[in-house]
């Protein structure tokens, strides 16, 4: 039965078919064990670590981060789903293992989705200034969990749905309510992380979700 660590950032984040986070999930023939990071690359460098601390207990046969994004190109849309090939920080990068990618291409067929680099910072990002022109997405976790699982030699999945557009320049006399409008948008677009967890491990009316053990879940 393969072992998943499933990260997300917040409990806002946490899709349907795992809200109740104080146990371990058996959804069909996965044992999935829901990690709740905190934001920002290093909290989520240490959910990691925390997953993997103890091998003999639960140790990841695989990752998946699922949250929210800002959109950095003007073809994606609010709603939309980022798969990450590519991650990078600051003025590194590092390639994703794609042996998941032609599964979820099935998963996804006849969905809208985006294929590309995610770029990950320390901090809410506000303008498109000094981005590379391949970069797809920003967020504030992705890179950290995907260094941490090429340092545990875990292959890892990111998705992410965009929840706000980017702005090309900063407009201080817009800021306000451009950050409003991130909150209000990542309401709107939470059902989306629901579908994509139903997509990914199959329609939750026809999987088996049981209790396998009681664990506090990790949250910084």
């Amino acid at each position: 039965m393969p072992k998943i660590g499933f990260i997300i950032a917040q409990r806002k984040e946490i899709p349907f078919l795992f809200q109740d986070t104080a146990m371990v999930h058996q959804l069909n023939d996965n044992l999935i064990k829901l990690i709740i990071s905190g934001i920002g690359p290093k909290k989520a460098g240490e959910a990691i670590k925390h997953l993997c601390r103890d091998p003999e207990t639960f140790f990841p046969d695989y990752l998946i981060n699922l949250g929210f994004c800002g959109s950095t190109q003007d073809e994606l849309k609010i709603g939309d789903l980022v798969i990450a090939n590519r991650l990078s920080y600051k003025n590194r990068e590092i390639q994703l293992e794609n042996i998941y990618m032609d599964k979820l291409k099935d998963i996804f067929q006849g969905s809208k989705y985006h294929v590309g680099k995610i770029r990950t910072f320390d901090f809410p990002v506000l303008s498109r200034k000094n981005l590379c022109q391949d970069t797809l997405a920003v967020d504030m976790e992705s890179f950290a969990i995907g260094e941490m699982a090429m340092t545990y030699q875990i292959p890892v999945i990111i998705f992410k749905i965009v929840s706000d557009i980017v702005s090309p320049q900063i407009n201080v006399k817009n800021l306000w309510r451009q950050l409003k409008n991130r909150i209000k948008y990542r309401q709107l677009v939470k059902h989306q992380l629901d579908t994509i967890a139903d997509q990914y491990f199959h329609d939750r009316n026809h999987s088996t979700k049981t209790e396998i053990k009681k664990s506090r879940s990790f949250s910084i």
